[in-house]
């Protein structure tokens, strides 16, 4: 059985409900060892979440009140943040987080 990689990702309840089912299909499709963990919060604990280095990334709608590097997702202004510039692609790679639980 091949080990899966976990990802911690932080978002909101409006996009869990909506938007990520659908970009997370279409993100597991492409990387089947990816496994993750969700946490639903107000847009603000997710920018806190990041600060404090407890999520690996989070979505969010447009959010200005940040110094997060951030990856428009969608037109609907759906965006990923993270505390390093993030690709995509290398979202599976990252190195887990010693600080994550």
């Amino acid at each position: 059985m091949a080990c899966q990689e976990r990802s911690k990702l932080a978002t909101t309840n409006s996009l869990e409900r909506f938007v990520l089912p659908s970009l997370l299909e279409q993100y597991i499709r492409v990387n089947p060892e990816v496994n993750f963990s969700i946490d639903t919060l107000p847009s603000d604990d997710i920018i806190t979440l990041l600060e404090n280095q407890q999520v690996h990334a989070g979505l969010v709608r447009s959010h200005k009140k940040h110094d997060m590097k951030k990856k428009l997702l969608s037109s609907d202004q759906v965006c990923i943040l993270s505390r390093d510039p993030v690709s995509l692609e290398d979202l599976p790679r990252l190195p887990p987080d010693p600080l994550l639980p």
